[in-house]
C-alpha cells in the first residue's frame, strides 16, 4: 500500500504520461518505470472519489500557496 505522497506521485506521473482512461463508471490510472515494463501502480477511482481527491488536494495546495511568501520583482 503506497503512502499518500507515493499515491499522489503515481497519479501525477500517470496524468503527465497520459496513462489514464475514462470508462463509464470510473477513471483508471497506471504508472510504471517505463512503457516496456508492466505497471507497478494501478488504481480505479469512481467519479465521486476523483472529485473528492481533487477537492482535497486542490484545497491543500491553495492553502499552501497562501502560506508561502510571494516574491515580487520590480520592473
Amino acid at each position: 500500500m503506497p503512502t499518500i505522497s507515493e499515491f499522489l506521485r503515481h497519479i501525477r506521473n500517470a496524468v503527465s504520461h497520459a496513462n489514464f482512461d475514462f470508462v463509464p463508471d470510473y477513471v483508471e490510472f497506471w504508472d510504471g518505470p517505463n512503457p516496456a515494463q508492466p505497471s507497478n501502480f494501478r488504481v480505479q477511482l469512481s467519479m465521486l472519489q476523483l472529485e473528492e481527491l481533487l477537492s482535497e488536494v486542490g484545497g491543500f495546495l491553495a492553502n499552501l500557496r497562501n502560506e508561502v511568501p510571494q516574491v515580487h520583482t520590480i520592473q
